[in-house]
């Protein structure tokens, strides 16, 4: 089943998305204050390295949270609310790395986390333009900071802080890759399930929804497909006519209900008889036009004779009681030069001429 949401319904929900990446957001800067704090206990950075970091983490935590519910939100993209949060989230690892500079290894991998999230809503041109301006940025600072920086292994406790903060940064862009792939496979998803109901609305525009055969419009584009296609080949073409007898008598003594009934079963006749390039279409109420390509006038005449036979003794009795259906047809083979609607008017007149002479039997033209 599909769903069509009100304008109204994609706000909230991408309200909802923008308010699950703000929490998924925070929840990393509350890793990493309890990381910087981990390495202030084993003496790696004084005090003032987490109570900094915490300070700015909430900073960067509530304007997202306002920015999130303001009413610019309205009119600002996805996109843009990304660009906002990794300046905001770079900058933060820019100030510490240069405060911090024995802790440039943790602000460095925190560009990867930071980038695989970001990656989720931005653009290809937007990415780039802040990948080099971070490198130059980063540039910047680490030829500022000079040789201060170091990797902390002063200690055993150190050492196991350094391979928690490497676990962790990994984990948590390990999940983003994962969070991303998952979203590959919904739209992948998607794609099939939408697909399959453009087929599904392709066929049901194409077909004759009472006989399962082709509608009027469809079966007049294949005759005009295949008659310009016989300007490059040297094939025949015939098409035949066909109506039922009296159709109207049985609609009047057994009911419209057993008329449509008649249809149906007419169309399964017909389509269990014919040959994979045959096609039948429903011309009008309870005329139904038969096109045969590669077929000359009395091949079409043969094929003809034998589903009008098969009509004919077919057990309608099984349907109701009394019943019986047969059916004319007109039959006219393609002629170098001809339109499709001089082609259709001749198999018309042969029809008539096959129900004038006496019903229940195919007319060449």
């Amino acid at each position: 089943m599909t769903y069509v949401f009100t304008p109204e319904q994609k706000a909230a929900k991408r309200h909802r998305e923008r308010l699950w990446t703000h929490w998924i957001i925070c929840a990393s800067y509350a890793i990493d204050v309890f990381l910087i704090g981990l390495f202030f206990l084993v003496g790696t950075v004084p005090w003032t390295a987490p109570a900094l970091w915490l300070i700015m983490t909430l900073v960067a935590a509530s304007s997202g949270y306002m920015l999130i519910h303001s009413p610019l939100k309205k009119h600002t993209e996805n996109y843009v609310l990304t660009l906002w949060q990794l300046g905001i989230n770079v900058g933060i690892q820019l100030i510490g790395l240069a405060a911090f500079p024995q802790l440039a290894f943790f602000f460095l991998i925190s560009l990867f986390t930071i980038f695989c999230w970001a990656a989720l809503n931005m653009r290809w041109q937007s990415f780039l333009v802040s990948w080099l301006l971070v490198c130059i940025a980063v540039g910047l600072v680490l030829t500022w900071v000079g040789n201060r920086i170091s990797l902390p292994h002063g200690s055993t406790a150190e050492v196991t802080v350094v391979w928690l903060c490497i676990m962790l940064t990994l984990i948590r862009s390990s999940y983003a890759s994962l969070f991303i792939s998952q979203i590959r496979t919904k739209l992948l998803e998607r794609s099939k399930l939408l697909a399959q109901s453009v087929d599904r609305i392709a066929i049901l525009a194409s077909t004759d929804e009472m006989t399962g055969t082709l509608n009027r419009r469809s079966i007049w584009a294949l005759l005009e497909e295949q008659i310009k296609a016989l300007e490059e080949t040297p094939y025949s073409l015939s098409i035949t006519l066909v109506d039922f007898d009296h159709f109207k008598l049985v609609n009047d003594k057994f009911g419209h209900m057993v008329g449509d009934t008649v249809l149906r079963t007419f169309g399964a006749i017909i389509r269990e008889t014919l040959r994979a390039n045959d096609r039948l279409g429903r011309y009008g109420g309870e005329e139904f036009l038969l096109v045969l390509p590669r077929t000359s006038a009395d091949q079409a005449f043969d094929i003809m004779e034998r589903l009008r036979l098969r009509v004919e003794n077919f057990d309608w009795q099984s349907i109701k009681p009394g019943l019986k259906v047969t059916v004319s047809a007109g039959i006219a083979t393609y002629q170098k030069g001809e339109t499709a609607t001089e082609l259709l008017k001749r198999v018309d007149q042969a029809l008539y001429k096959a129900k004038e002479t006496g019903r229940n039997r195919s007319v060449i033209t």
